[in-house]
C-alpha cells in the first residue's frame, strides 16, 4: 500500500516577502519523513503557454535534486519515498518553457 502524502496544490500561495507570483512555499507533513509524499504542480503555472512547454526541476545552482526527491515531468509531480533528516527547507527552481518558478519545500502541516 502506498502511504504517500499527497501535498494539496491549491492551498498554497505566493510567499510573504517575496513580491509575489514566481515563488511559493510547499509544507510537507511530518509523516512525509517516514511515508514520503507526491505534490503535483498546478496547471495553472502554465496559463497562456501554447502547446505542452517542457518542464524541469533543478535546484536553484541548476544541479540536479537530491537523490530522495524526483521530479517526473510527464506527471508534473515530485515524489519522495522518505525526506532525509534535516534536508528540509528545500529549494526546487521549476521552468515550465520560459516561465521560472521557485518552490520551497519547508517542513509543517498543508493548511486546511
Amino acid at each position: 500500500m502506498d502511504r504517500r502524502t499527497s501535498v494539496n496544490t491549491s492551498t498554497h500561495g505566493p510567499m510573504p516577502g517575496h513580491h509575489g507570483a514566481g515563488r511559493f512555499r510547499v509544507p510537507v507533513p511530518e509523516e512525509a519523513t517516514t511515508h514520503g509524499f507526491r505534490y503535483t504542480l498546478s496547471e495553472r503555472l502554465s496559463d497562456g503557454m501554447a502547446g505542452e512547454p517542457p518542464v524541469r526541476a533543478t535546484l536553484p545552482n541548476g544541479a540536479p535534486l537530491p537523490d530522495w526527491l524526483r521530479f517526473i515531468p510527464a506527471t508534473r509531480s515530485f515524489t519522495a519515498a522518505a525526506v532525509p533528516p534535516g534536508a528540509l527547507p528545500l529549494d526546487v527552481r521549476v521552468a515550465i518553457g520560459t516561465r521560472i518558478t521557485c518552490l520551497t519545500l519547508v517542513p509543517g502541516e498543508a493548511p486546511s
